[in-house]
């Protein structure tokens, strides 16, 4: 009887151990769940705040997610975006690019600043910089591509136009029939333009 006492106690005080530590777990749990969240709210906000388009997508070319700036580049809301090919902003010349892009993701290769050319819901071409990663599940496989993308139209007008005025100086300082001389800020000769004499040689 004095044993079996023995044994319930040990029992009992086994049991209150193992409670003790089911509670220990059941907190850290709850705390490891509660900054896992708290990880994702954070993500999630630079994702909806970012000034740059990013789309997720599945492998089949699926979109997947679609922030507040994909909005504002491409026209289409979130609504009308999730659900539909990523082909819905692919101009038709860019197909086969799209296809190849999904093809390099899914063999795990990140694509970084590639310059092309997008659609938005009203038909408008973009030129568009865009870098492109593979998206992972926890257990490493690829499951689909994450997609920035920023809208570079404005850059190459501005491009074009300087290079344009390069051309057009560089035009005139070729076929002046004026002497053209430029000098640096010290005022030391730095080119001169061809004397007529010389372009009738």
């Amino acid at each position: 009887c004095f044993v079996l006492a023995v044994l319930l106690l040990q029992n009992i005080n086994l049991q209150a151990r193992l409670s003790r530590l089911l509670h220990t777990m059941r907190r850290e749990s709850a705390s490891e769940q509660l900054r896992h969240g708290e990880r994702e709210r954070l993500f999630s906000a630079v994702v909806e705040s970012s000034n740059d388009a990013i789309i997720t997508q599945a492998l089949d070319g699926t979109i997947t997610g679609w922030n507040p700036a994909a909005e504002r580049l491409f026209g289409y809301t979130s609504i009308e975006a999730v659900g539909e090919h990523i082909d819905l902003i692919a101009p038709p010349d860019r197909l086969a690019e799209l296809r190849d892009i999904l093809a390099r993701i899914s063999q795990g290769e990140a694509i970084a600043h590639h310059e092309t050319r997008r659609k938005t819901s009203d038909g408008r071409i973009l030129d568009v910089s865009i870098s492109v990663s593979p998206l992972r599940s926890i257990s490493g496989k690829i499951i689909g591509a994450s997609k920035i993308a920023r809208d570079i139209t404005e850059s190459r007008k501005i491009q074009a136009a300087l290079n344009q005025e390069i051309e057009e100086r560089e035009r005139i300082f070729e076929t002046s029939q004026d002497l053209i001389l430029v000098t640096d800020t010290k005022g030391c000769l730095l080119y001169t333009s061809p004397s007529p004499r010389d372009r009738q040689k």
